[in-house]
């Protein structure tokens, strides 16, 4: 194997990469081919080559007419009660769009939520995975980091690349209250990429607080969601080797009854053996809400 460090520079991003239009890759990409996440299994639980996600135009959520019908002021901050569908759209800044959607099923006292993405040319994907939600003996929601971290983090591929989480669920309360403070989290993702070759990635989820309440227009009717605000720690490793660390700043809307309806971040990231950085923005908003 080649020195570690001339492989990471290798790999590094540089000043002609930052343009909008262009396929950023995380440094796990360098060892595994990208055709690898089409098609993906969401039981695998593998990591593969990602595109980094740049800045997205504003999009106004708007849902199905059903959800004229429903009352927000539901018991649940997640549909534990009912099996929803929501679906996102991403417009990314080249005018190239992405879908996102999340199908809520309740089973076996948790709530499973199955994610489909995909983006369209120049620089295509399709990727399925799922984590689960579930209660504590106080009623207090537990959501597996799965659903907190940047997809494009934990790709699922081929089979051989094995993915290990350990660490904590994300606690959010069973009432929610404006200037309240939230608990933080940490996980550790061990991805063996080869018998000699493995990546660490160590996550810690901070500084989460309800900032505000806000209404959201859906279905022509506007209704309350919470507004969270936190950051996402992470540094990453390639056998004993730092490679990259990163700082995203996470602003999410979170509506009784229907789960998250929105969401914005942007992530720095730095490449360790040089002096490389790169800003990411991304922002996701729904389009549409049904009952299945």
């Amino acid at each position: 194997m080649k020195n570690l460090s001339n492989i990471i520079q290798s790999y590094s991003l540089n000043k002609s990469m930052l343009s909008s239009s262009v396929l950023v890759f995380t440094l796990i990409g360098a060892f595994l081919p990208i055709g690898w996440i089409s098609n993906v299994n969401p039981e695998a639980q593998t990591v593969g080559t990602s595109e980094m996600v740049v800045v997205e135009k504003n999009n106004q959520a708007s849902f199905s007419d059903v959800f004229g019908k429903m009352d927000n002021d539901d018991d649940e901050l997640f549909p534990f009660d009912k099996n929803l569908s929501v679906q996102f759209a991403k417009t990314f800044d080249d005018n190239t769009r992405g879908t996102l959607s999340f199908s809520y099923k309740m089973a076996s006292s948790k709530l499973t939520v199955s994610c489909k993405e995909s983006k369209e040319q120049p620089n295509p994907y399709k990727l399925d995975y799922s984590y689960d939600i579930k209660k504590d003996e106080e009623g207090n929601y537990l959501v597996n980091m799965k659903g907190v971290l940047n997809a494009f983090d934990i790709l699922y591929v081929e089979p051989t690349v094995k993915q290990k989480f350990t660490g904590d669920y994300v606690k959010y309360p069973a009432e929610l209250s404006v200037g309240q403070e939230l608990p933080d989290a940490s996980t550790e993702l061990s991805t063996t990429i080869t018998s000699d070759l493995t990546r660490i990635q160590k996550y810690k989820v901070m500084d989460r607080k309800v900032t505000a309440k806000e209404k959201v227009n859906i279905g022509g009717k506007e209704y309350d969601a919470f507004v969270i605000t936190y950051q996402i720690q992470s540094v990453s490793y390639l056998n004993d080797s730092e490679i990259q660390s990163t700082t995203e700043d996470i602003k999410e809307w979170l509506a009784p009854g229907f789960g998250f309806i929105k969401k914005q971040s942007e992530k720095k990231i730095d490449i360790a053996y040089t002096e490389s950085s790169v800003t990411v923005k991304e922002s996701v908003s729904g389009t549409k809400i049904s009952l299945r």
